[in-house]
């Protein structure tokens, strides 16, 4: 995917982090992951989504790489909240 594209795209795909379709959420996260670290902005977000319950956000979050390292803490927590789905 061209870089210009894909950063453009990254406005959108926050917002349907917030979408009330599970798998709208899940595709926008995993969307989010795919583009790296080009959705540095969006990782506010995605940890609102992992506290959401959206584990895909991690995946996201994962793919961002070292720039969404502001995320650990929320990272620990959903692994520690036994109503996390795995």
């Amino acid at each position: 995917m061209e870089e210009s594209v894909a950063a453009d795209a990254v406005p959108a795909l926050r917002e349907a982090l917030n979408d009330r379709s599970p798998n709208v959420r899940q595709s926008a996260a995993i969307a989010l992951g795919n583009i790296g670290q080009l959705s540095r902005p969006a990782v506010p977000d995605l940890i609102e989504a992992l506290k959401g319950k959206t584990i895909f956000a991690a995946y996201g979050l994962g793919r961002i790489g070292p720039a969404s390292s502001s995320a650990i803490p929320a990272l620990l927590d959903a692994l520690q909240d036994t109503r996390t789905p795995r």
